[in-house]
């Protein structure tokens, strides 16, 4: 049969392409390797890149970290579904381990947990690279420096934290208005209950976070 790849690199070039926006390199490299075996995959070092790469030759994907320097990832689907010429790639929106610590600390201060507020918040610090951030999502999310997806992140996993009963399909839509699935609002929803119980437990014991969690990701 003549359609049958003779070769690996025949083989290769019928897989889809993918273009992969992540700008930890070692992540983009963990990316890679696990992606490559499906597709091939054009490794981007930040939003901008990535839109080039869309550019000069759809893809059949986009995966794209959130926060990057020079375009975010936010910023970068942005582009790509308000280009006429680009709107039909879809873009897939990778929530980080920083959306993660950031609806834990404004879950936990919620809550009053102290120890979780002053451990997360560390970890929220380290790896947004931002020192001021996670004092700001504790005390008042809605003027803290993140974006309108961010914001509709957390307004969901508060008011699951504070009134879940509440919860109604218009909440559903305002988190896929900013790109985010159903099982993204089950995943918010999930990290929110479990850290409830967290929260809980820590006040019940009054437990108390290492003295140098209080300075980690604060100074270079």
């Amino acid at each position: 049969r003549t359609d049958v790849p003779h070769s690996d690199a025949e083989a290769r070039t019928v897989l889809p392409e993918i273009v992969v926006a992540e700008d930890n390199a070692d992540m983009r490299k963990l990316l890679v390797h696990l992606l490559s075996s499906e597709f091939r995959v054009r490794p981007a070092r930040n939003g901008r890149e990535a839109l080039d790469f869309v550019r000069e030759r759809l893809p059949a994907l986009v995966v794209t970290d959130v926060m990057m320097p020079e375009m975010s990832g936010t910023e970068l689907c942005q582009a790509i579904k308000t280009d006429a010429g680009l709107a039909a790639v879809p873009v897939m929106l990778v929530t980080s381990k920083a959306e993660r610590e950031m609806i834990i600390v404004a879950t936990s201060a919620a809550n009053d947990c102290l120890y979780c507020v002053v451990a997360h918040g560390a970890l929220l610090r380290v790896y947004a690279k931002a020192p001021l951030l996670a004092d700001q999502v504790a005390t008042n999310y809605l003027k803290a420096d993140i974006n309108g997806r961010q914001r509709a992140m957390l307004a969901f996993a508060l008011k699951v934290c504070n009134d879940s009963g509440a919860i109604v399909e218009s909440d559903f839509a305002a988190l896929r208005e900013h790109g985010f699935s159903d099982e993204d609002a089950w995943d918010i929803g999930a990290i929110t209950a479990l850290f409830g119980l967290s929260n809980r437990m820590a006040n019940l014991t009054s437990m108390q976070p290492n003295p140098e969690f209080y300075l980690l990701g604060r100074v270079p």
